[in-house]
């Protein structure tokens, strides 16, 4: 019981705090932005707290999971991509399953990959379900009021039960009386049933599954399908020997061997290769192969990780054999995602920089970072640190990701692209984030007049009608963007319009300030 009441304040604390942050979010369609980072602040505490006052000190280390999402939430406030921010909030939401997991007494750090894998079900299995027992078989609510309490509470009920006909009575004998009472109380008793249903909708979902989670993080257990040992003998059904898997190994090098040689002109040809080619365009050379070439790289590592997990070690001699197999493997696999890259910047160099090659690149540059993990981890037998060291890897990817701007680095290539003949799409710069904005404003007497009429034009009408400004959805590149657009069409726009020469009537700018005090 005295684990079970702060577990309960806390969840309430944070149904409250959820709908505070997030409500206009959620509901009136205001940016997201410092909020996310708050939230993550307090539940941080919260849990803090709770695994401090109900866990022994060797749990203590499950709170190190609770600081990585600090980091992304801060991500969300410094990058405005949706990509950035989608990612940031999955790899959050994992990470939180993660120290929740920890907490319940599951070894992260060297946990296998199913576990992870197994992660999000157990984080779902408890805020689905583990409420349901909080409240009904934890929750002493016999115990939670003394006598002396309950007897309290009945008298004060009996005395409600009799002042509530007397107070409407004499109320509304007051507001008869005078008109500006009168006011006060219809003030007092409007209520939107709309907004109370928002806001009690959005509290009890949250406390519904905070409840779940400062459970685990207090007085949760873990699951057995999750305790499992990664190395507990595999059944025989799955068991492989030595030759299996060397057989599987060996037929797949021959033809991964054998892709790279015949192909190897085709991987790296370049554009000689396709000016030569009859019917081959740069779109079928270089983005119907890279997207082929990705799914191959894709899947050679759990099949790698999934021989390694089946495999009988009884021979030290063809355990040498064997990793020298995987080795060789991920060499040529290197060989292929290099090729992929070369596809795609010559698609790139030919097209133009978009969201899905950047992105497409990125995740390739992450699987060769995995390639790298896989070779120090499990070649050299220690396969307990693979996940975690990917999983990290993974998280300083994404950093390196916002460190990068992809959305303002998309820009600027595609303006440089420009710049060499090529056509720059302003309509598909438009519908990137507010990252990309500064850039394009700073680009801006570049572009052709037809693109600069289409950026002022949408810029002039978006941002007069800018959402109202909140510290909550406070977001660092969304204020450099603001700044940009005022800066530009406040200095430049008479400047730079046509026909603003002719015209002797002053050309009305937007401020930043209305721009971020009109609804």
């Amino acid at each position: 019981m005295n684990n079970v009441i702060p577990t309960l304040i806390a969840a309430v604390l944070t149904g409250l705090v959820t709908d505070f942050l997030f409500h206009d979010s959620l509901f009136k369609s205001v940016p997201w932005g410092l909020s996310l980072f708050v939230w993550l602040v307090l539940l941080t505490v919260a849990s803090l707290t709770l695994i401090c006052r109900t866990k022994p000190i060797s749990r203590w280390k499950s709170s190190w999971f609770l600081v990585p999402p600090l980091f992304l939430a801060a991500g969300c406030v410094w990058r405005d991509s949706p990509v950035l921010r989608s990612l940031d909030l999955g790899v959050i939401f994992f990470f939180l399953g993660l120290a929740a997991v920890s907490a319940m007494g599951l070894r992260v750090s060297t946990a296998g990959v199913m576990n992870y894998l197994m992660t999000p079900l157990q984080l779902a299995e408890n805020l689905l379900f583990s409420p349901f027992v909080f409240i009904a078989s934890e929750i002493g609510w016999k115990d939670m009021l003394s006598d002396s309490t309950r007897t309290c509470m009945k008298q004060v009920a009996r005395g409600l039960l009799f002042a509530i006909p007397l107070i409407c009575v004499f109320g509304g004998l007051f507001a008869s009386a005078d008109a500006a009472f009168e006011g006060i109380i219809r003030k007092g008793l409007q209520i939107d049933s709309g907004q109370f249903f928002q806001h009690a909708t959005l509290v009890s979902i949250s406390m519904f599954c905070a409840s779940g989670f400062f459970r685990c993080m207090s007085i949760g257990q873990i699951s057995k399908y999750l305790a499992q040992d990664e190395k507990e003998p595999q059944p025989k059904a799955l068991a492989l020997g030595q030759v299996e898997v060397g057989v599987i190994l060996g037929l797949l090098n021959l033809l991964f061997l054998s892709f790279v040689l015949v192909q190897a002109r085709y991987f790296f040809g370049g554009s000689s290769l396709v000016d030569v080619t009859t019917n081959l365009t740069y779109s079928e050379y270089a983005r119907r192969g890279f997207f082929e070439l990705v799914t191959v790289t894709v899947l050679v590592i759990p099949v790698l990780l999934s021989l390694d997990w089946a495999m009988n070690k009884t021979s030290q001699a063809g355990l040498i054999v064997l990793r020298a197999l995987k080795a060789s493997q991920i060499v040529m696999l290197f060989v292929i995602m290099v090729s992929a890259v070369a596809r795609m910047r010559l698609y790139q160099s030919e097209y133009g920089q978009t969201e899905l090659r950047f992105y497409t690149t990125a995740f390739m540059g992450w699987i060769a970072v995995v390639c790298v993990v896989f070779c120090i981890t499990v070649l050299r037998d220690k396969r307990k640190y693979f996940a975690i060291s990917s999983l990290l890897s993974g998280v300083a990817v994404l950093g390196v990701l916002h460190c990068l701007n992809p959305d303002d680095h998309i820009v600027r290539s595609n303006i440089a692209f420009m710049n060499q003949g090529h056509h720059f799409d302003a309509e598909y710069a438009l519908t990137l984030s507010n990252d990309g904005i500064p850039a394009l404003m700073e680009n801006l007497k570049a572009l052709p007049p037809g693109a600069q009429q289409v950026v002022r034009d949408r810029f002039s009408g978006q941002f007069t009608h800018a959402w109202q400004a909140d510290w909550r959805s406070f977001n660092l590149s969304r204020m450099h963007a603001y700044n940009a657009v005022e800066k530009c069409l406040h200095s430049k726009y008479e400047a730079t319009t046509p026909g603003a020469a002719n015209n002797s009537a002053p050309q009305e700018v937007p401020t930043i300030e209305s721009m971020r005090t009109c609804d």
